[in-house]
């Protein structure tokens, strides 16, 4: 991290360790690029046909059956140089058991000479590892010096370090001079799963599920809200409506249900203080010559 080792030990003895620095940081594994073949192929196509087309392209710089590989590349651009990275199909297969039970999270896997930035070449006590414009490999000292030859090297663009010691201090080399690259072996079929992000694949579609399901409940707590409210309008202007038809000498209604009580109270107040008696005043007047009726409040 930032041209410094944090960490140091001894796999598998410290994996666990290892495995919950990596719950804070993701772990960059690097490989030795002596079994990492980095090649170089342009097509004229992008997309799925270049995928498709790219076994093709390699299998004529290969030495052994395309089988028997595992491959891995860039982003495939058309007519765009493109890097890809061939190693063993049983080490990698080994390569991704091992990291896949290690419960460590895992941003990539790279060969070591991908760490360096571009023109620096690292000069162990047996090893080489360098990283060129055109080509980067890690090698034994003595067949470095002729594959460096078969380059062509501008002197002056290139940083070429020694490192003496322990892999520590190699290690501390290679963060030193690293920069940031998006390369990774583990494609295809030794796509490595993340734990966290597997976790959340599995409840992503019962969480999408449950907050559609509880969107959808409230809509329909709103449209019911805004029904129960228009209705609750049309019985208020059926109230007013029977108000103005009830009393029509009404000016103003702010009430209907409160006004037509008082008025109805107002009517039966009246009709308290006279009774039935000013009705039946005709009938009186109906029997008034028969003395066995009468009429008396």
């Amino acid at each position: 991290e930032e041209g410094r080792v944090l960490e140091h030990g001894q796999l598998p003895a410290d994996l666990e360790h290892l495995a919950h620095l990596s719950r804070q940081t993701p772990v960059t594994v690097l490989v030795p690029g002596e079994e990492v073949v980095q090649l170089s192929v342009t097509l004229p196509v992008a997309g799925a046909a270049a995928v498709a087309a790219l076994p093709y392209q390699i299998e004529d710089k290969l030495s052994c059956d395309l089988d028997a590989v595992h491959y891995a590349h860039d982003r495939i651009r058309a007519n765009e140089a493109c890097r890809v990275w061939v190693v063993d199909r049983e080490r990698m297969s080994q390569w991704h058991q091992f990291l896949q039970q290690s419960g460590m999270r895992i941003r990539r896997v790279m060969p070591d000479y991908l760490l360096l930035r571009t023109g620096v070449i690292v000069a162990a006590a047996d090893r080489v590892i360098a990283k060129l414009p055109a080509a980067a490999a890690s090698l034994e000292t003595a067949m470095a010096e002729d594959w460096l030859a078969l380059q062509s090297l501008d002197e002056s663009l290139l940083n070429r370090v020694a490192v003496a010691g322990n892999e520590r201090a190699l290690l501390e080399m290679l963060a030193r001079h690293s920069e940031g690259d998006d390369a990774n072996l583990c494609q295809g079929r030794f796509a490595l799963h993340d734990p966290v992000k597997d976790a959340l694949a599995l409840v992503r579609w019962p969480a999408i599920a449950a907050v559609l399901v509880l969107g959808l409940h409230w809509l329909w707590l709103v449209l019911s809200a805004m029904q129960f409210g228009a209705q609750a309008d049309q019985y208020d202007q059926a109230a007013d409506d029977l108000y103005r038809t009830t009393f029509p000498d009404a000016r103003r209604v702010v009430n209907a249900r409160s006004q037509m009580k008082s008025q109805l109270n107002a009517l039966e107040g009246q009709q308290g203080e006279g009774g039935l008696l000013p009705l039946l005043a005709p009938v009186a007047t109906a029997f008034s010559g028969q003395s066995d009726i009468s009429v008396s409040q």
